[in-house]
Order: structure tokens, then sequence, then C-alpha cells
């Protein structure tokens, strides 16, 4: 029959050989600590038989940093079985100092859930994860290649596991470090370095609806599973304390920190590794809702859509986070990755942003996200980039926020990348910028082709893009500036203080104020040249120094001016407010600047328009 351990006891190489004793049963008396001591021993299969079951409460299984070497088992199922339901379960259950070993040329595999040194559903319902696992090793041998397998423990479990590593590659679907999936418990000052290769893996915790709170961990092996996590795998809703991530995320929609699907909370966490994967993100993976507080990433931010707290997709929140890396990814972002719909506040990223249509805070193609009190350093180099948001993003608002960058990118934006789109739902709020635009069709605030709201807004600096606005970058739609101020001389052709080139009837501008000199060629305070648009209550303090131009509209203008008035001084062939050879309509308007030879106080030379109760002084 089976052995049962009732006082402490020293399993050796001989007790193991007697295949009589196994599986062994420790059962003490429940209220002093039984103690089995373990030597370096070898376990050889294929009997599968060689487990303990625990019987009792107040058991300590102590390796004293011995090895267990499995040879030639397949499918094991663990170590230490500790019953299946709550009431079969023991407490303070505790594992210390085992090394785990798999022979190299008799190669042992491990059962779907399993773990290598606890069974399936070990001390579920124990109290307060009264069973310990410490000071474990798992060789990088000892391959974790099992559905939803733990190095440590299998799937299903509730314990805690501190000091303990994992050397081994986690090949398995849903498959941990340590702890199998869908688990439950917690770890701190654990480690993994094995390459995490299965699919929604995890370096420590594997996936699948797992509750396992981590602290002070950290993963360094690559993640190359997709969906995986380099602390936990996907659908985990733990969270992280101190964790830290510097193995590659290489995998589509992989997280540094958390896989794919995952809702937990990161506080001080960071990841140091570059993000490679399409989707992926530096410390959440695609798709995730948990939310990072005080959490920073310092990698390149390469993958496509990618992001460098949060992947693609992510409805999480970003507190006081920040990302340093370079924002190299089509549509990736410095905090969030493409189509995510969160929020971050207090948050910001350093890095330059050169992909296209990326983001200094959110990627492209985000949907009705929010920003508060954000900012982006980096230089806006890619087309249709923004400082906040990049290209193609529908429905966000950025309030209180800030960049410092140029923007260099065509199209770009300082808060919203080009193609930006959604009626009043774009909104940028009590917002200062200062910087210079250089880009073509870019905007301060909305790059090209956008639509949106600006309100209680500034922009400093210079307007030299061609094309470009200090508010609305080119071909904007439905495009409102209200109680906003342009401070830039306007230095680039076809430029405008507020709205770039090729504008549309329904821009309007409303008691905003332009400050800057307009010295660039077919340019206006407001509007560029064959300007539309509208401007209301409205004042331009600019001098207006190119011939032809207008202190609210550029030449050949046909926009509605309405109760608004010019201080700037005008040059040869200008006009107060529209530039030279406009149609338009100017209704209770007034010039107070000087005028020079064959200048107009309202109209520019060769104007039509009309002016109703409007004067010059």
């Amino acid at each position: 029959m089976p052995n049962t351990i009732i006082v402490d006891t020293t399993i050796n190489q001989a007790y193991v050989n007697n295949v009589n004793n196994w599986p062994t049963t420790i059962q003490g008396d429940g209220i002093t600590t039984l103690t089995v001591t373990i030597d370096s021993i070898i376990f050889t299969g294929p009997s599968n038989n060689y487990y303990f079951i625990i019987a009792s409460d107040h058991i300590t299984i102590d390796g004293t940093v011995n090895s267990i070497t499995f040879s030639g088992m397949t499918s094991y199922i663990g170590l230490v079985f500790n019953g299946t339901t709550p009431e079969d379960s023991y407490n303070n259950i505790n594992i210390n100092n085992l090394k785990i070993i798999n022979d190299i040329n008799n190669l042992s595999t491990l059962a779907n859930y399993a773990g290598w040194i606890t069974q399936q559903l070990f001390g579920i319902g124990a109290d307060d994860y009264s069973n310990i696992v410490n000071n474990c090793i798992i060789d990088s041998t000892a391959t974790i290649n099992g559905d939803e397998c733990g190095g440590i423990a299998g799937a299903e479990s509730e314990l805690t596991i501190n000091n303990c590593t994992n050397n081994a590659t986690i090949s398995g679907l849903q498959a941990g470090g340590l702890f199998g999936g869908n688990s439950y418990g917690q770890g701190s000052t654990n480690f993994n370095n094995g390459i995490i290769s299965g699919i929604n893996a995890g370096g420590i915790v594997g996936g699948f609806n797992a509750d396992v709170n981590i602290d002070y961990s950290v993963n360094t092996g690559v993640i190359g599973g997709t969906g995986a996590g380099g602390i936990f795998g996907d659908l985990s809703s733990g969270n992280a304390y101190g964790v830290t991530n510097s193995g590659p995320i290489n995998a589509f929609g992989a997280g540094g920190i958390y896989g794919t699907l995952s809702s937990g909370t990161a506080t001080d966490c960071v990841s140091i590794a570059i993000i490679n994967g399409v989707e992926a993100g530096g410390i959440y993976g695609t798709g995730c809702f948990g939310e990072a507080i005080n959490s920073y990433s310092i990698g390149t931010i390469g993958g496509t859509g990618a992001g460098g707290i949060f992947g693609s997709a992510g409805v999480g929140i970003s507190k006081s986070s920040y990302s340093t890396g370079t924002i190299v990814g089509y549509y990736s972002g410095g905090i969030f990755g493409t189509q995510s719909t969160g929020s971050a506040s207090n948050s910001y990223s350093t890095g330059p942003i050169e992909g296209n249509y990326s983001g200094g805070i959110f990627g492209g193609y985000s949907s009705g996200a929010d920003t508060t009190s954000c900012y982006s350093l980096g230089n806006i180099n890619g087309i249709g980039a923004g400082g906040i948001f990049g290209g193609y993003s529908n429905g966000c608002n950025s309030n209180r926020c800030y960049i410092t960058g140029i923007i260099g990118g065509t199209g770009a934006g300082g808060m919203f990348g080009g193609m930006f789109r959604g009626f009043s739902n774009g909104n940028s709020l009590d917002s200062t910028i200062s910087t210079t635009i250089t880009g073509t069709n870019a905007g301060g605030f909305f790059g090209q082709t956008c639509s949106g709201i600006a309100q209680n807004c500034i922009f400093n600096g210079v307007i030299k893009g061609n094309g470009s606005g200090g508010i609305y970058g080119a071909d904007s739609i439905d495009a409102l500036v209200e109680n906003s101020t342009n401070n830039a001389n306007i230095e680039g052709t076809n430029a405008g203080g507020f709205f770039g080139y090729n504008n549309t009837y329904s821009d309007y501008a409303i008691h905003s104020t332009n400050n800057g000199n307009i010295t660039g060629i077919n340019t206006g305070g407001f509007y560029p040249q064959n300007s539309t648009g509208n401007a209301y209550n409205s004042v331009n303090n600019g001098n207006i120094i190119t011939a032809g131009a207008g202190g609210f509209f550029g030449q050949s203008s046909g926009g509605t001016a309405n109760t608004c008035y010019n201080t700037g001084n005008i040059s040869e062939s200008s006009g107060g407010i529209f530039g030279q050879s406009s149609g338009g309509t100017a209704n209770t308007c007034y010039n107070t600047g000087n005028i020079s030879e064959s200048s107009g106080g309202i109209f520019g030379q060769f104007s039509t328009g009309t002016a109703i109760n409007c004067y010059s002084n």
C-alpha cells in the first residue's frame, strides 16, 4: 500500500525507488507543523504516481535547495495534491527551497492544467491564501507546455508564491511561469526569465480569468505569444504593484505586464522593453480596461498601432503615467495604441512622434477618448500625426493639454492628427501651445481635414508651414474656434492665424483674437486666401505686412465677418478685414489701423464684397 507519513521525514532516493510508497500521504496532527525534507532525487517514468497527498493542516515540504529531476514522465500532474474542493483542501501548507529539473535526455511533460510542484486546484478555498510556496526555482529544462499549466502551481489554485523564479519556456496556451491559468492568490519578489511563447500566456501568472495580485516582480523573458503578458496572461484581473518588464514585446496584442483583455490595476510599474508587436502595449496588451497609475514605458514604440502603456483598443485609464520611447509605428500612441477609447489624466510622452497618424497620448483611429492635463514634448514629424491624438480619431476630447515639439509632419496637429472627424465631439479646451508649425497643411491644435471645437485655446510661436493654421490645418470642416487667441506670426504661404488653406463656409471663429503679424504670401489673420469661413465678434491686432493680405481673410475670399474689427496697420493693397480681390460680406465691422496707399480699412484693392454698417478711421 502507499505509505503515510505521520512524523518528520526525509525523502531520499531509496525512498523514491520503492514504488509501493507512491503516492505518499502526509498527515500530521493538524496543530503542530510536520516537516518533510527532500534530498536531491530523481523521479523516473512512465509512472505518474510520484506525488504527495496532503491530509492535514500545518505541513512543510522543504527541499533545502535540493533538486527534483523528472525523467521520462508524460503528462505529469504535479508533485503535491491538496484537494479539489474547499471541503478537502488544507491550510498552512508550506513548500520551500525546491529546484525542478527536467532530464534533457529523457524529457518529461506536464499534463494540461498541471504544475510541476502543485497540482490543479491546489488549496482551493483555503484560508487567506495561507498555503505558501517560497524560494523555488523552475530550471530552463522544465518547459511549461500544457494548457493553463504553471511552472509551480497548476490551474485554478489558491495560494501565495514568493521569491520564486521560472527559467523555463512557457509554451502552453494561457500557461504561467509560476501560477497556472484561472488561479487566485498573491505573489511577491518573483522572477520570470523564460521565453513566453504560449498564446495568452503570462510570465508569472497564466491567463483565463486569473485573479492574482503580484508585487515587486520582474519579467525578462521575450514575450512572443499572441496576446501574452510579461507578468499576467490574458483576461487577468489581478493587480500589479512595483512590477517591471524588460523582455522585448514582440507578439501581436501582447503586453509588457498584462496580456490581452485584462482588467487589473498597475501601480508604479515599469516597462523598459522595445515594443515591436503589432497593437501591443508596454504595460497592457490589446483590449485591456485596467488602470495604470504612476507607471511608465521607456522602450521604442515600433509596432503598428502599439502603445507605450496600453495596446490597441484600450478602454482603460492612465493616471500620472508616461512613455519616453520614440513613437515609430503607424497609428501608435505614447500611452494608448490605435482604436482606443480610454482616458488619460496627468500623463505624457517625451519621445519624437515619427509614425504616420500616430499620437503622443492616443494612437490613430481612437474614438470617444478623453485627455485632461496631458502633454507631449517630442517633435511631431509623422504624416497626420498629433501631439495628443493620432490621425483619423473621432469624438475625442482634450482638456488643459499642451505640446512643445515642433509640428513638422504634413497635415499634423498639435493636439489632433490629420483626418480628425466628428461634429462638436473633437474638443480642445483651455489649452495653450507654444511651438513652431513647419509642416504643410498642419495645425497648431488640429491637423488637416479636421472638424471640432477649440475653446479657450492659445497658440504661441510661429506659423511657417504652407497651408497651415494656428488652430486648424488645411481642409477644415465644421470647425469652431471660440474665445481663443493666436499670438504667432503668420509666415507660411496660404496660412492663417486660426485656419489653414481651403477651409469651408461651415467654419467659424467667435470671440477670438489674432495678435500675430501677417507676413506670409496669401495669408490672413484668421483665414488665408480663397476662404469662405465666418468670423464673429473677433479682433485682429496683428500688423498686415504682406501686400494683398487681410486682417481676417486673405485675398480672393468670400466669407462673412460680423461685428469684427482690425487695429493692425494695413500694407499696400491689403484690407483691415478682407484682403484684395475679395467678395465676402462685412457687417458692423470697423478698422482703426493705419492704412497704406491702395489699401482699404475693410476691403483690400479690387474687392467686390459688401460692407454693411462698417467704417474705418
